[in-house]
């Protein structure tokens, strides 16, 4: 039975500091942010990924905006921020035909959901948006214009 209980003990200690959030990014990540507008207006729900390039160490990573059009990007782990380098950004946002947003336990494939943007915001492969993330340089706005 102790044996038991320390291991709860321990599993639930593991799984409560994985899950503790920080507004600090962790050691070796850069805390990057920024805004979406599209045509002068910020863009609500838009998914704003990061892929790394070349030597760029990591897995990127991604964020959704806020009402304001604001992201702030987490490794797929959760973490805040992303290692320093080179990104290939991507800015992306599916509505259906109704203009409402797609179910989120809908796979993309079975979605009448469409790409609001052009591919070359939101196509990895065709995308033009990229970003040096450095120490200092760690905040990237986008002005998406139309289709």
């Amino acid at each position: 039975m102790s044996r038991l209980l320390t291991g709860s003990i321990f599993t639930l200690l593991f799984i409560w500091s994985i899950g503790c959030g920080s507004d600090k990014p962790a050691q070796g990540l850069v805390a990057v942010s920024g805004n979406i507008t599209f045509n002068g207006m910020p863009v609500e729900q838009a998914k704003v990924t990061f892929f790394p390039l070349l030597e760029t160490k990591g897995n990127g990573g991604w964020a959704n905006t806020n009402a304001a059009g604001e992201y702030v990007i987490k490794t797929p782990q959760g973490a805040l921020g992303v290692p320093e380098g080179e990104y290939k950004v991507t800015v992306s946002k599916r509505l259906n035909p109704d203009g409402t947003p797609p179910n989120p336990d809908e796979p993309p494939i079975e979605s009448k959901a469409k790409e609001v943007f052009s591919p070359k915001y939101s196509d990895e492969s065709k995308s033009t948006l990229t970003a040096k993330v450095t120490a200092s340089s760690k905040t990237f706005d986008w002005k998406i214009d139309k289709k």
